[in-house]
C-alpha cells in the first residue's frame, strides 16, 4: 500500500504486509519512510492478528492514520471467534508510531466504532451475552464517556461461568514471571476493570459494582437508552409490562426508549429506595418483578382464544372466573366477581363503523381517552360506579377485540390491567409477536399501593415519543453500485445501510415506484462484482428459490436460501403484476431475488398471504402462499429510471448449492434507520 501518513517529508510512505499463515495469525507490517530524496528507512510495525493495519484519514487532514484492532482482547475474555477488538488510532511520523486515540478530533471515529458494534449486536443478539463482545463494548464505550451505563447494562448480561479471564499473581511480581501455582483468575468484572486501566481505556468508578448501580449525575438519557437497548427484546417488553402493572408506565410496550420510559424507570427506582438513574440492573429487574408479583397474582392472567377466529387474549381469570357464550364470542366474569371481560368478533364490519357504534353505546359516560388508527381503536370511559376499556383490531375479515369493565374504586387497579391486556393483545394480533406476562413470584403476599408520586391515569395518556428504529429487508445488485428492492423496505428511512458480507456501507434511495413497490438504492463506497440477470416470462411450475435476510437478529446473518416452485403466474385476485410461489419467505425477505434454476432473477419477493385471515375465512391454514413482483415489471421500472440491466437466458440448469452461491453474491441486506413514533 502507498499512502501519505508522514507530512514531514515530500514522499508518500510504502506499507508492505506479509502474512505468516496459520489459523489466526499473523500479518507483519513494515513501512518504508523517506528520510531524504535518496534515502529510505524501514520501520517494523510488528505482527498483528488477521489482516493487520488499516489506513484511514480519520481527521480528513490529508494524512492517513493507522487503525489498529486491539489484539489484547483476543482470547482474554472469550474464545478467538467470540472476541471483539476495539480499535486504536495511531499517527506515524519521523519513523515512530504514537497512539492518538485520546485526541478529541478522533472522538467521532471512536463513536462510529461503538455504534458499529451495537448495530452488529442488533442483528446478532447473542453478542449481548458474549463476554468477548461485552468487554470490548464497555471499553470502547468508556472512551467516549458512556462507560457507566454500559457497565451497568453489562452486569445483567455477562456469563459468570466463563473459563476465560484476566489472571493475577499472589506474589508482588508481574504475571509474566509469576509461578503457575501462584496465579489465579480474577472475576470477569475485576479482570475487565484491570484490563481497561492497563490498556488505556480509562477506569470505572469503584461504586459501579455487580449491583449495576452508578451515580445519577453520570447517567444521561443516551446512556440509559444504550443500557436498555442492550437487553434482549423480550426483557425490554417485560420491563414495560411490569412498570405498567405498578402504575409507572401507562402505555403498551414499544421497542424504543424515550424520556417518558426513562422517567418511569426512575420513578420505580425512587419508590423502592434504589439509585434513581433510569438504568435497570439485573437486581433492579428482580425487584421490579417482586413488586409487581402480588398484582399479577391477583389478576391471574390466562391465555384464551376466541372460539370463531382463534384470536389470542390474556384474561384476568383471578377476577373473572365464570364463562358465558354470547352471540359474538365469550363473556368472562360477572359484576359480583369483580370484573367482566367480553371477547367479541364482528365479521364483515369495518373498524370505523364499530368505533361509531361503541361511541354511541357509551354516550352517557365520561370519555377519558379515545383514538382510532388504521388497524385498531380504543375507547376508555367511566360512569359513576364503573369504568370501561374497549380495544378492537381489524383482522381483514372483520373486527375482533375485548371490553373490560370494572368497579371504578376497585383495589386491583383496573386501569393498569387494561393497559397490560391491551399490550399483550396488540402484540399477538397486530404485531404477530407471541407474548406472555412474566410469571409472578408467588411467595409475595401483599399488594402494594400505588406510589404517591404516581397519579392514576387512563392507559393511553402517555404522549407519543419519537424513537430511533431500525428495520431491515433485502436487495440485489442490478449494476455494480445500484440495488433493486421494495419501496416499503426503504419507506421513511433517515439513513439506509447496505450490509455485504457483514460490513455496512452507506446507501441512498435514488428512485422509487410506490405503486409497484420498487425502489433503487445506490451505494456510495462499494461496488459489487456480481450483477443480477433479469429474466421475464417464467412459466407455471418452474423451480425457483428465494434468497434474503429474514428475521434479522434471529436467523443466520449470512442469509437464507429456500426452494420452491411457481405455483401461479398471477397474484391475489388475478393480479398480473405478480406471481405466486411456495418458496418460504419471512419478514426481511422483502426486496430479495426470486431466481430460477439457471441463476436468473424472475421476481422480486414482496409479500405473503396473511395466514390468520385466510384461516378465519376458509377454516383451513394456508401453506407457503407467497408473492413476488414479476421480473417484467422490475425491468420496466429500471428502464423508466434509465438504469441499465443484464438480461438472463435459459441454458444448463445449475445445482442448488451453486444457485445459493449466486444468489448470495448478488444480494445484500438493506438496513433502514428512521425516527418512529411510539403510539400510545
Amino acid at each position: 500500500m502507498v499512502a501519505e501518513v508522514d507530512g514531514g517529508n515530500d514522499t508518500p510512505e510504502i506499507f508492505i504486509d506479509a502474512y505468516s499463515g496459520g489459523a489466526h495469525c499473523c500479518t507483519e507490517t513494515v513501512v518504508l519512510d523517506a528520510t531524504s530524496p535518496t534515502e529510505w528507512t524501514t520501520v517494523d510495525l510488528g505482527n498483528r492478528d488477521g489482516d493487520g493495519i488499516d489506513l484511514e484519514d480519520a481527521d480528513e487532514d490529508g494524512e492517513a492514520e493507522l487503525i489498529l484492532p486491539d489484539d489484547s482482547f483476543l482470547y482474554t475474555f472469550d474464545c478467538y471467534a467470540c472476541s471483539t477488538q476495539p480499535i486504536r488510532i495511531s499517527k506515524f511520523g519521523k519513523a515512530t508510531v504514537r497512539d492518538v486515540s485520546g485526541d478529541e478530533k478522533f472522538r467521532h471515529r471512536l463513536i462510529q466504532e461503538v455504534r458499529g458494534m451495537e448495530f452488529l449486536a442488533k442483528v446478532q443478539p447473542d453478542r449481548w451475552h458474549s463476554n468477548g463482545f461485552l468487554a470490548a463494548w464497555v471499553a470502547a464505550k468508556n472512551r467516549i464517556g458512556e462507560g457507566q451505563a454500559a457497565w451497568a447494562a453489562m452486569n445483567g448480561l455477562y456469563d459468570r461461568n466463563s473459563d476465560f479471564g484476566v489472571y493475577a499473581c499472589r506474589k508482588p511480581q508481574p504475571i509474566e514471571t509469576c509461578p503457575s501455582d501462584q496465579q489465579y483468575r480474577l472475576s470477569f468484572l475485576d479482570g475487565l476493570r484491570r484490563h481497561m486501566e492497563e490498556h488505556g481505556y480509562g477506569s470505572i468508578a469503584p461504586d459501579a459494582e455487580d449491583t449495576g448501580a452508578s451515580p445519577t449525575a453520570q447517567v444521561s438519557l443516551e446512556d440509559a437508552r444504550a443500557a436498555f437497548m442492550a437487553m434482549p427484546v423480550e426483557r425490554r417488553r417485560d420491563i414495560q409490562l411490569l412498570l405498567a402493572s405498578l402504575g409507572h408506565w401507562p402505555a403498551v410496550a414499544g421497542d424504543g426508549f424515550g424520556k417518558n420510559l426513562w422517567q418511569a424507570i426512575k420513578d420505580f427506582q425512587n419508590a423502592n429506595g434504589k439509585v434513581s438513574n433510569g438504568v435497570l440492573s439485573a437486581g433492579d429487574y428482580d425487584e421490579l418483578l417482586r413488586a409487581a408479583s402480588p398484582i399479577l397474582s391477583t389478576w391471574g392472567l390466562s391465555r384464551v382464544t376466541h372460539p370463531v377466529t382463534g384470536t389470542p387474549f390474556w384474561i384476568p381469570r383471578g377476577l373473572a372466573k365464570s364463562t358465558l357464550t354470547t352471540n359474538t364470542g365469550i363473556r368472562f366474569g360477572a359484576a359480583s366477581e369483580g370484573a367482566i371481560v367480553d371477547l367479541d368478533y364482528y365479521p364483515g364490519v369495518s373498524l370505523q363503523a364499530l368505533y361509531g357504534i361503541t361511541q354511541e353505546a357509551v354516550r352517557s359516560h365520561v370519555t377519558d381517552y379515545q383514538t382510532i388508527k388504521s388497524k385498531f381503536f380504543v375507547i376508555n370511559s367511566h360512569a359513576e360506579a364503573a369504568t370501561q376499556y374497549t380495544r378492537f383490531e381489524d383482522i381483514g375479515t372483520g373486527v375482533v377485540g375485548f371490553t373490560l369493565i370494572w368497579p371504578s374504586m376497585a383495589e386491583f387497579h383496573g386501569d393498569r390491567l387494561a393497559t397490560v391486556m391491551s399490550d399483550l393483545f396488540r402484540s399477538e394480533v397486530e404485531l404477530g409477536i407471541p407474548r406472555s406476562p412474566p410469571a409472578p413470584i408467588v411467595t409475595v403476599a401483599s399488594v402494594p399501593a400505588m406510589p404517591a408520586a404516581v397519579s392514576p391515569s387512563p392507559p393511553q395518556t402517555a404522549a407519543p415519543e419519537k424513537e430511533r428504529a431500525v428495520s431491515s429487508g433485502t436487495g440485489f445488485f442490478v449494476t455494480a453500485d445500484r440495488l433493486l428492492t421494495n419501496a416499503h423496505v426503504v419507506a421513511g428511512c433517515e439513513k439506509v445501510g447496505v450490509v455485504v458480507a457483514g460490513k455496512t456501507t452507506e446507501g441512498a434511495v435514488r428512485g422509487r415506484d410506490t405503486t409497484n413497490d420498487l425502489a433503487i438504492v445506490e451505494t456510495t463506497d462499494y461496488r459489487s462484482d456480481n450483477i443480477a440477470k433479469m429474466r421475464p416470462g417464467v412459466r407455471l411450475g418452474e423451480d425457483v428459490a428465494a434468497f434474503g435476510f429474514p428475521l434479522s437478529g434471529e436467523l443466520a446473518s449470512s442469509g437464507n436460501f429456500t426452494r420452491g416452485a411457481v405455483t401461479a403466474t398471477a397474484g391475489l385476485r388475478d393480479d398480473i403484476a405478480h406471481l405466486q410461489t411456495d418458496a418460504a419467505v419471512q419478514p426481511g425477505n422483502s426486496g430479495g431475488p426470486l431466481i430460477d434454476v439457471y441463476g436468473n432473477v424472475v421476481g422480486v419477493v414482496d409479500s405473503k398471504l396473511n395466514s390468520l385471515i385466510a384461516t378465519v375465512a376458509n377454516n383451513d391454514i394456508p401453506q407457503n402462499v407467497n408473492f413476488a413482483l414479476k421480473a417484467s415489471m422490475a425491468t420496466m421500472f429500471l428502464e423508466a429510471q434509465s438504469i441499465p440491466f443484464e438480461m438472463g437466458s435459459v441454458g444448463t440448469p445449475v445445482s442448488w448449492p451453486d444457485l445459493a452461491d449466486r444468489a448470495k453474491a448478488i444480494a445484500a441486506e438493506i438496513a433502514c434507520e428512521q425516527w418512529a413514533t411510539t403510539a400510545p
